[in-house]
């Protein structure tokens, strides 16, 4: 018996509602209207809707070798696309804060994964993508 079928759980004029998130500015949604006329008791409504091909994601996994024991470090890492004159396009950036840990000698350290979404654009040609990382220490 499903939750629906017990009156326990059936309570009068409440229905569910499902979130999907809140829309991006500039993002709308399809409407549409249905009307029942007196007397009329079944429509049938059909959608179709063409959905966004879903981007290529890129996720860097970033490992520091040789870090101070006790140091923070604070890695950027900027993602940029290349054309087929050497010209750069600007596609990400990310800041991260890898916290230290403690240790008596040299660490290896890893940041969570940085993921970067690309934009969707023609695959006619191939896409040449530079990441650039620069890694310091949080405290110098």
């Amino acid at each position: 018996m499903s939750h629906s079928d017990d009156p326990a759980f059936r309570r009068e004029n409440e229905g569910a509602a499902v979130r999907i998130g809140p829309l991006s500015p500039g993002e709308s949604e399809d409407e549409f209207h249905v009307y029942f006329e007196p007397g009329q008791h079944a429509r049938s409504l059909f959608i179709t809707r063409d959905m966004e091909a879903e981007p290529r994601r890129l996720t860097v996994r970033l490992i520091l070798e040789n870090a101070a024991p006790y140091k923070s470090v604070l890695a950027s890492l900027r993602l940029l696309e290349m054309d087929s004159n050497g010209n750069e396009t600007a596609r990400g950036f990310r800041l991260v804060l890898i916290p230290g840990i403690s240790g008596d000698a040299p660490l290896t350290l890893e940041a969570p994964p940085v993921q970067f979404l690309l934009p969707r654009e023609s695959d006619q040609h191939q896409r040449h993508y530079v990441l650039r990382i620069n890694a310091k220490y949080a405290e110098e």
